[in-house]
């Protein structure tokens, strides 16, 4: 278990700083740590250079996908123009 915290606690600061959110730090972790642990490790040659850049790029793919919702929730309300009666 202790090993576990060291690894979080050194792959958080890679998520923290492209996501700038600590639960979806935390969440892309859990995700990269969870298809880790059902992956065949002993293929991998450099394990730790393998979950820093899964870390890596699951946390642009999130962010891309949080910004793309904002900027929909952005442009998607418009206004109906103001009909007036008589």
């Amino acid at each position: 278990m202790d090993d576990l915290n060291i690894l979080i606690k050194k792959l958080f600061p890679y998520a923290y700083n492209i996501l700038g959110n600590i639960d979806d730090s935390q969440d892309v972790i859990q995700d990269v740590l969870i298809k880790f642990n059902v992956k065949e490790v002993s293929t991998i040659s450099n394990q730790n250079a393998y979950l820093i850049k899964s870390i890596i790029n699951q946390s642009i793919n999130l962010k891309k996908k949080k910004d793309r919702e904002r900027q929909q929730k952005i442009t998607l309300p418009c206004r109906l123009p103001q009909i007036k009666t008589a």
